[in-house]
């Protein structure tokens, strides 16, 4: 069975996901970071996770050669640090607060919650390259996650 790339698109396009700033310090000693919606909980022990980053993605070098990686889920309201994130804007962290943890990752001030991780494997995944990380700090707040659905920002209701 072949599989339409414009109806797989579609069906995740409709997943609803929270979104991330997922970070590293570049090989150049500069943070690097992009907006994902592809993090996931993978283990508890050990406590692992994983995303995945577009193998054309310019960051890609950075992420592997980085000992870790940060995620850094986004908050409701944050949509323009979202789309700065997902867009070409050359220096993506001008005039964020944002410490480096203990892999170098940058962990964004205002984020909800922080998960910083040691890049344990990476997997081959077609057009990307599938990271998995062991977690090393976390910390978050009761603060309401930003999440995308049907191509658009959307509230959690409850």
């Amino acid at each position: 069975m072949t599989i339409d790339p414009a109806q797989f698109k579609e069906l995740f396009s409709n997943w609803p996901a929270a979104v991330a700033v997922i970070t590293c310090r570049g090989i150049d000693g500069q943070p690097r970071g992009f907006t994902a919606s592809s993090f996931d909980p993978l283990s508890l022990n050990p406590p692992l996770v994983l995303f995945t980053l577009a193998r054309q993605a310019g960051s890609l070098p950075h992420f592997e050669a980085a000992p870790g990686f940060a995620v850094n889920a986004l908050a409701a309201g944050q949509e323009e640090l979202s789309a700065r994130f997902a867009g070409p804007e050359p220096d993506r962290f001008a005039g964020l607060e944002y410490t480096f943890g203990e892999t170098g990752a940058p962990l964004l001030k205002d984020a909800w919650a922080r998960v910083e991780c040691r890049t344990r494997h990476r997997y081959d995944g077609g057009d990307h390259v599938l990271f998995v990380g062991e977690i090393v700090s976390l910390d978050f707040s009761a603060a309401e996650p930003l999440v995308y659905h049907r191509r658009r920002y959307r509230r959690v209701t409850g």
